[in-house]
């Protein structure tokens, strides 16, 4: 709650800088049970979004369409939370463009978002090809068959009012938030005064070519960054937002994988571009993530151990994160399962005979 709470201040709620938390212990010390139990806390709480990093097999897009979806989920006083300046980079990335004539690639820029912006049909297309490119990523919704006809049936009955809200039933709604996620892109929040259709164009083929130098991660950057400015626009103007006193929240299990470590560290580059120029202003995002020891030591401050679980604090992460690596990442370590523990995790299997005692002692041992 520490590091969800929002602060109160003049008449109004705003996030504090809050780091990647990431618990971490050996298999069996209850990672993955404790996203569970926090998922189970957050339902209908928070907004919040829950992936398994491991057999992931997409890149930043996928994960942001997939968060995106999931933060969409009615969560009590929270309701939808559009993300304009995503979607419109999303459809940017898929536009087919002249590669030789950046003049003709403009216009094909502008005339891919102005359908978007003038049919509900062209725009729910968009959003069913996101869905299901982040859903083939998650591994066909880990093995569920159907999940391609699932997603059409989804996108077919609420459209894409489920990334960008109710305002995208209507042209006028359509062409207001498509048109503010289109004006980000050439100022990013940061003054920059370019044109939005060339960094769209630059961003599509940047896509296009993800195995050259620094590619991929500029892309995985701009639309990290244009998911954190949706979050910050609907935190800092919604209708509703003055309720929000809790951040949402992402919970990432299994993150050793470089498909984890690839994704948080492009989300930490978004929050540290965002902080050089706005130091006050952090994104209302709380993300927690699950690591068997390979994030956690890559991040740990030097000359410094992971904080154990009961000395963790939002006061404590203050103190250790006046450095570069510690004001980014918080890493947590759980305590091993005693004998008493696991002695119960073995009960509930119902092995028979008498081997409870030798099965708990040798799984102890062991780990």
């Amino acid at each position: 709650r520490e590091f969800l709470t929002r602060e109160q201040g003049n008449g109004t709620l705003h996030s504090r800088r809050y780091p990647v938390l990431v618990f971490t212990g050996m298999r069996g010390t209850g990672k993955t049970a404790l996203l569970a139990d926090l998922a189970g806390r957050l339902d209908q709480q928070v907004a919040f979004a829950r992936i398994d990093c491991e057999g992931f097999d997409g890149d930043a897009r996928d994960l942001l369409s997939l968060i995106a979806f999931d933060l969409n989920r009615q969560s009590g006083r929270y309701g939808s939370l559009p993300f304009p300046r995503l979607i419109t980079g999303q459809i940017a990335i898929t536009a087919s463009l002249n590669t030789t004539d950046r003049a003709a690639a403009r216009e094909q820029i502008r005339q891919v978002l102005e359908a978007n912006q003038r049919t509900a049909k062209v725009l729910k297309g968009a959003f069913t090809e996101m869905l299901k490119s982040g859903f083939e990523a998650l591994g066909g919704s880990h093995g569920v068959t159907g999940t391609g006809l699932a997603i059409e049936t989804l996108a077919s009955r609420y459209g894409p009012e489920v990334i960008l809200g109710g305002l995208a039933a209507s042209r006028r709604g359509r062409r207001l938030l498509l048109g503010k996620g289109q004006d980000w892109y050439g100022h990013q929040d940061r003054d920059l005064g370019r044109n939005p259709l060339d960094v769209l164009v630059d961003l599509n083929r940047m896509a296009a070519l993800p195995d050259a130098e620094g590619n991929r991660r500029e892309v995985a950057e701009l639309l990290w960054a244009a998911f954190l400015a949706d979050l910050r626009d609907s935190f800092g103007h919604s209708r509703h937002a003055t309720s929000w006193t809790l951040n949402c929240a992402v919970l990432l299990d299994n993150v050793d994988t470089q498909v984890g470590h690839d994704f948080l560290d492009e989300l930490i580059m978004a929050r540290r571009q965002r902080a050089a120029y706005a130091a006050d202003d952090p994104d209302p995002l709380t993300v927690v993530a699950a690591s068997r020891g390979d994030l956690a030591e890559r991040v740990r401050v030097r000359g410094e151990s992971a904080v154990t679980l009961t000395s963790a604090s939002y006061s404590d992460y203050q103190r250790r994160g006046q450095t570069q690596v510690g004001r980014w990442w918080y890493p947590v370590l759980l305590p091993d399962l005693t004998l008493d523990e696991v002695g119960n995790m073995v009960s509930a299997l119902e092995l028979p005979g008498g081997t409870r005692r030798s099965v708990t002692s040798a799984v102890h041992r062991f780990t």
